[in-house]
């Protein structure tokens, strides 16, 4: 006993608390035990020292009554500092009121959320329980934020995370897809996607439109790869490609066309006004070949382009390309009597200039007499 008692004594000569602490503990007297570690856990938060006074308050299970000054001294220095995440982890521990220590959480996940801190945010978030109902602002307010300055995955993850209504997350989600879709950042494209459950329609019509854009800027195999890749309905691109169609076809670029047409299975029916200008087309140059394909491939009739026909024989017979023009009106068999008045002026002509051969010619072709037949049908047709 009297050993005991002055291992006691000495162990108070000792000039450190947490020794201590720790003799008394040993021995069970928990009173003297938690004294001593009182007091270190008082100079720990004076020197800043947090982390070392949380773990003596464990250690000597430290009540609220005797470290609550110290305590509050060590959280208003946090709260000067504007560490209010680490404030609000010591309220927890050295036991403040739930309400408090909620409180600064809250403004440590404002914080951390206006700086763009999300990861840190969450941490707070999911460390507290926070209620959503404390956090929507900040939320909602980072969530328009960033559709602003065009963070749409971020908006959109930001939305989903926090629960807000479905249908602004998918409003950001498809503003994302078609970001990802310009930028031609197709593994985004598709990660947005499954991620956010986007309906495969909507999906395909983001990539018609930007097909569309490709493909009226002659990118023909980025488009190709976007109509694999994403499986898009001819439905959603072939107004686009009849145009472009359409447009090679006024310009003449008759191969291109034809390569669309066959690539895309465009329908005949469609094709026939481009075809019809592309025929006429060779016909005005002569290249009779040429038109007769597009003739025959898109089954063009003559009935149809009877006045077209009529008014280019016309001018090749006025110009005196007299074999074109007999070409017109052998195969595609214009009528007669509208054909006379153009011959019979080229007849005259060509009679008067002294050409008997040429007029001549004219006249067995087309059975020109100088009277009597002829006055016949002109003054039908005046």
């Amino acid at each position: 006993m009297q050993d005991r008692e002055r291992l006691r004594r000495m162990v108070e000569l000792v000039n450190d608390n947490l020794v201590k602490a720790h003799y008394f503990k040993t021995i069970g007297d928990n009173k003297s035990a938690q004294s001593w570690a009182a007091k270190e856990f008082v100079q720990k938060v004076r020197m800043g020292l947090f982390s070392g006074a949380t773990k003596i308050k464990r250690e000597y299970d430290l009540p609220a009554k005797i470290t609550s000054n110290a305590s509050g001294t060590a959280i208003e220095k946090l709260l000067e500092q504007d560490d209010y995440e680490y404030a609000a982890r010591l309220m927890k521990e050295f036991g403040f009121p739930e309400k408090s220590y909620i409180d600064t959480a809250v403004t440590a996940f404002n914080r951390y959320f206006n700086q763009m801190r999300y990861n840190k945010a969450q941490r707070v978030e999911k460390e507290f329980k926070l209620p959503l109902s404390r956090i929507q602002d900040a939320i909602i307010k980072m969530f328009n934020y960033s559709l602003e300055k065009g963070k749409f995955e971020l908006a959109a993850s930001l939305g989903k995370e926090y629960k807000l209504p479905k249908k602004k997350v998918e409003e950001a989600a498809l503003k994302a897809l078609e970001k990802f879709m310009k930028g031609g950042n197709y593994d985004k494209v598709e990660y947005i996607f499954e991620e956010f459950k986007i309906q495969k329609s909507k999906l395909q019509k983001i990539a018609a439109e930007e097909f569309k854009i490709r493909f009226h800027k002659g990118a023909y195999d980025h488009a190709r790869f976007l109509k694999s890749q994403f499986r898009i309905p001819d439905k959603l691109i072939m107004d686009e490609v009849l145009r472009v169609f359409n447009l090679h076809m006024e310009k003449s670029f008759y191969a291109e066309a034809s390569v669309i047409e066959i690539e895309y299975k465009l329908p005949k029916k469609k094709c026939k006004p481009a075809a019809t200008k592309a025929f006429l087309h060779y016909v005005n140059h002569n290249d009779f070949e040429n038109a007769m394909k597009f003739y025959k491939v898109y089954k063009l009739k003559k009935k149809e382009l009877e006045k077209p026909l009529l008014r280019i024989f016309i001018q090749k017979i006025d110009k005196g390309d007299y074999k074109a023009a007999h070409y017109l009106a052998q195969n595609f068999r214009l009528p007669r009597e509208k054909l006379i008045p153009a011959v019979k002026r080229a007849y005259d002509m060509n009679k008067n200039l002294g050409y008997i051969n040429q007029a001549n010619d004219l006249k067995q072709r087309y059975f020109i007499q100088d009277d009597g037949f002829i006055s016949k049908v002109l003054s039908k047709i005046t």
